[in-house]
């Protein structure tokens, strides 16, 4: 009598795991693409309601806003001189990149962030609705934990207040 076999057994467990979603990182971008798309600032500041536009890079190398001192915060942030109303931020990036994004509303007597993780550059863009209701001072972005390096762009959507 034949004892059993691993084979089957061997590749199952083989199939699982290629299936599990373990893809590799994507391919670090082509560092002259990466500037062309950084330095093209076509309709950054343009448009109905658009309060201004801010931009930066990610890579895998950065740390979580959360790794920072209290009193050394990362990200960008923007202020305004006069109050806005803002309603959302759009975030976009580089490439085939998955970054993290952070995005903190302040207005006069509290701050709520919005946020994702592992968001894919290739599908669009990362929409962060303001969850204050009054006005608006600072908006600070964020973009971290990049699976390779990238470049981002966040518009600031809203209207001056009147």
């Amino acid at each position: 009598m034949r004892s059993p076999t691993l084979a089957p057994v061997f590749f199952a467990t083989i199939a699982v795991l290629a299936l599990s979603g373990c893809t590799p990182a994507p391919a670090a971008p082509d560092p002259d693409e990466l500037r062309a798309w950084q330095n093209d600032r076509s309709g950054l500041e343009e448009g109905p309601g658009v309060l201004g536009a801010m931009t930066g890079g990610a890579a895998p190398t950065d740390a979580a806003p959360t790794d920072a001192p209290p009193d050394q915060p990362h990200g960008t942030t923007m202020a305004f001189a006069s109050d806005v109303d803002i309603d959302s931020v759009d975030v976009t990036c580089f490439g085939e990149a998955r970054i993290s994004v952070e995005v903190e509303f302040t207005g006069a007597s509290s701050g709520r962030t919005v946020g994702g993780e592992g968001v894919p550059c290739a599908d669009g863009t990362f929409t962060a609705e303001n969850p204050l209701s009054g006005r608006t001072f600072t908006v600070r972005v964020d973009v971290y934990d990049a699976d390779v390096e990238t470049a981002w762009r966040a518009i600031v959507r809203g209207a001056e207040a009147g």
